[in-house]
């Protein structure tokens, strides 16, 4: 089942592949993994609530939610088996490989929970509430939210057109992988440039897949403009260790 998991992983991998051993992006018993663009952590933010219209109420259930969340990703990660290790010598592409399969158990796990905590969610929440929060998370990853069950299924995506954004997450991840490989000599300004084109690449290849009836749906399902800027501090805070 594809799910947004695997492309928002990429950014972390690619920290990882550019360091000198996995100690470096690894912490305790499991990778370290953002969750600020799950629904159940977006209700933490105090933008989110405000924007949902949230009762005091409301804000103190769905604090508890996102509290009860991340414990749950964290324990299952944890219990699913100890950290696999990563042997030295490997370059940049190599190594990414080697992050990438090591994190789709941990994709799993984490989308299984969302799954769960979604339906606890929806009871503190009025349907126009999560609605709009829906709306939020589908502007929080960007073109990741393709790969989201409910985005295929609001779109009408075709297996093939599923596939071809597996695809194309792989070759973004290569892209990526060589882009530290090829500027790791210079400061990190030719590497920014770099990343930031195959970035650009990526999503507008993402967004080539789709019908002309379906980019127009994807547009309106993403409801009006949120302010992504007030989810930085969240981003921080909600990582999985």
């Amino acid at each position: 089942m594809a799910n947004k998991w695997s492309v928002m992983i990429v950014g972390l991998i690619l920290l990882a592949v550019s360091k000198d051993s996995w100690s470096q992006s690894m912490s305790g018993a499991t990778m370290i993994r953002s969750l600020a663009g799950c629904r159940p952590m977006l209700l933490e933010a105090v933008s989110v609530q405000k924007e949902l219209g949230l009762s005091i109420d409301q804000i103190e259930q769905a604090v508890k939610l996102a509290a009860d969340f991340q414990k749950e990703v964290e324990r299952r990660q944890a219990a699913s088996g100890p950290k696999p290790e990563l042997p030295q010598g490997l370059s940049p592409g190599e190594r990414y490989q080697r992050l990438r399969e090591a994190t789709g158990r941990a994709s799993k796990i984490a989308g299984d929970v969302e799954r769960e905590f979604i339906t606890k969610m929806d009871l503190i929440l009025e349907p126009d509430q999560a609605r709009r929060l829906e709306q939020i998370q589908i502007q929080s990853v960007g073109t990741a939210a393709l790969q989201l069950d409910f985005v295929a299924t609001k779109l009408g995506l075709k297996t093939a057109q599923k596939e071809a954004f597996r695809t194309l997450e792989t070759q973004y991840g290569k892209a990526m992988a060589e882009a530290i490989e090829s500027t790791k000599s210079g400061d990190g300004t030719q590497y920014a440039v770099v990343a930031r084109q195959a970035r650009e690449r990526f999503e507008k290849s993402m967004i080539d897949v789709l019908t002309s009836e379906q980019k127009e749906k994807f547009d309106e399902i993403k409801g009006k403009p949120f302010d992504l800027s007030t989810l930085r501090q969240l981003a921080e805070r909600s990582r999985v260790k």
